[in-house]
């Protein structure tokens, strides 16, 4: 009895809080990813008093589980619950969940995606967007998801807008403007439908070409009566009406165009034109004048000569084909449309093209080499060309006991074509002299200056009068030499001050000898290649090769 106690008061420690409705569950949250706005609060559906992750609560207890975040950069995408993605909740708010155990919310976020949304207008009208900010917004900008564009339609004069067609859908009948929000998963395109109000029936406009050539005039019968139309009329479908052309004096009638058409040729009634409306109609009379026509002198060129090449074709009716046209010659006034082509020589470009002091140059740099001109007086066409710019290269060669350099600022990897340039050279020390210096072989020692014409190699000569004689004077010694990693100088006076130089004068250390006059050169850093080791009246060639 005396061991069974001990169980039988564990039994009802566990039991008792069952009996009395004091079981108690463990409730967790988090949000994924988790940040200062987005995360998770819970709170009990009865008191809305809030709840802490990691706190315990009575069996059976009601709760709401929201999920907030940052909804500039994310949304709401699922609820993990006890590590099982759920099916049952979908939306960011779970409201009276009963706690029966131990449970885990995760709410998960995905960032917002940058949507495309499209618009356009359908029918007479158009259709403008802008964001929540104001700011306009093109068709095929991408959009925020979750953001709003606002529409506005503007029917065009005599026009309305109809409705919408939402992501294929017809919708918001007589709207002239709304509010889309931007969705996943939508195709998000917008299209404003316009109808036009305009009045039942179709345009007529007619006039004579030139308008000095002669007179037209127009009828249709109304009412059982022949009545003139004025130009620009609106009338009914299937009228029946007829225009007729008149000469002034010094022109004949050519033809009517119907619609930019040539209308078929009435032998019986020469001048006039019948027809059943059926759609808008713009009728034109040609006239061509009967006097003999006025002939034209056309000059052309390339400028400068050089430059380039011009020629020039004209149509030939009689061959039906495009025959040469040469400078000088001739057109009259019904043959003055030519064509020019321009070429240019190597070595320049073509800039513009000058008719007559007027430029009249193709805007489009594709076809800048062809020009074709209408031609209404005499004409003297200039081509312009342009001489292109060429560059070379300029080569200072390295060169022993001194460095060159060039004082003008320029880019020697692209000199200018004619470019006068100066060479500065100076020696490693006072003691070397500028004996020689070549631009491409040529002796440019007296003035140092040069005019690029080519690639050009400049090559200096520098002297040393401290050189071999001098050193076979002193009892500096260097070893090894060549050297590989460390190089040994000796026979200095004691601290002496040493100097290490590349053969163009480039200094890379200084250094000073010990109390005993000697000194060691770090040489593994250094690329191979002679080096000059310098004291005070003493030059010695240092050789390293690793």
């Amino acid at each position: 009895m005396k061991r069974l106690l001990p169980i039988l008061l564990c039994f009802l420690a566990l039991a008792v809080p069952r009996l009395y409705g004091q079981e108690t569950h463990t409730v967790t949250f988090s949000a994924e990813p988790a940040s200062e706005k987005n995360y998770v609060a819970v709170k009990d559906y009865n008191t809305y008093d809030e709840i802490a992750s990691g706190t315990a609560v009575k069996d059976g207890t009601q709760i709401s589980v929201y999920a907030y975040c940052d909804k500039n950069k994310y949304a709401f995408d699922y609820w993990e619950i006890d590590g099982v993605r759920s099916e049952e909740f979908q939306t960011d708010k779970i409201k009276g969940y009963v706690v029966t155990k131990d449970v885990t919310f995760v709410a998960h976020f995905r960032e917002l995606e940058m949507l495309p949304i499209t618009f356009s207008a359908n029918g007479p009208g158009t259709v403008t967007a802008k964001d929540s900010k104001g700011v306009v917004v093109n068709s095929e900008d991408k959009i925020i998801e979750g953001f709003y564009v606002r529409f506005l339609a503007t029917p065009n004069e005599n026009a309305e807008i109809v409705d919408w067609t939402i992501n294929g859908e017809r919708t918001k009948a007589g709207k002239t403007k709304f509010s889309y929000k931007v969705e996943r998963g939508k195709p998000n395109t917008v299209v404003a439908n316009f109808k036009s109000t305009a009045p039942a029936g179709h345009t007529v406009k007619y006039s004579a070409d030139p308008a000095e050539g002669g007179t037209v005039k127009a009828t249709y019968f109304k009412d059982g009566k022949e009545v003139s139309l004025v130009s620009g009329e609106t009338l009914p479908e299937s009228s029946y009406i007829t225009f007729k052309a008149e000469a002034n004096e010094g022109y004949e009638f050519e033809k009517f165009t119907v619609n930019g058409i040539d209308a078929p040729e009435d032998f019986a009634n020469p001048g006039q034109y019948a027809t059943e409306l059926s759609g808008d109609l713009n009728v034109v009379a040609i006239f061509k004048s009967t006097a003999p026509a006025e002939e034209y002198t056309v000059t052309f060129a390339a400028d400068p000569a050089e430059g380039g090449t011009v020629t020039a074709t004209r149509y030939d009716s009689d061959k039906d084909e495009e025959v040469p046209f040469e400078t000088g010659a001739k057109f009259s006034g019904d043959e003055n449309y030519l064509t020019f082509t321009a070429k240019a020589n190597d070595g320049y470009e073509i800039v513009s093209w000058i008719a007559n002091g007027k430029d009249v140059t193709p805007s489009d740099p594709k076809k800048l080499g062809e020009l074709e001109y209408q031609a209404k007086a005499a004409l003297d066409l200039k081509v312009v060309f342009k001489k292109l710019q060429k560059n070379y290269v300029v080569t200072l060669q390295p060169c022993e006991h001194g460095t060159i350099s060039i004082k003008e600022d320029v880019d020697l990897k692209a000199v200018p074509e004619g470019t006068k340039l100066t060479v500065v050279a100076k020696g490693a020390n006072d003691k070397c002299e500028l004996k020689s210096l070549k631009a491409n072989g040529k002796d440019i020692l007296k003035d140092k200056t040069f005019t690029v014409t080519e690639d050009v190699t400049v090559v200096a000569e520098f002297v040393d009068h401290t050189g071999v004689d001098a050193v076979t004077t002193t009892t500096l010694s260097i070893y090894p030499n060549p050297a590989r990693e460390i190089a040994t100088v000796t026979g200095l006076a004691p601290e002496t001050a040493v100097a290490l130089y590349t053969l163009d004068g480039q200094l890379i250390t200084r250094l000073r000898a010990d109390h005993a006059g000697s000194l060691q050169i770090d040489l593994t850093a250094l690329s191979d290649g002679p080096y000059l080791v310098v004291t005070d009246g003493a030059t010695q060639r240092l050789v390293v090769k690793h």
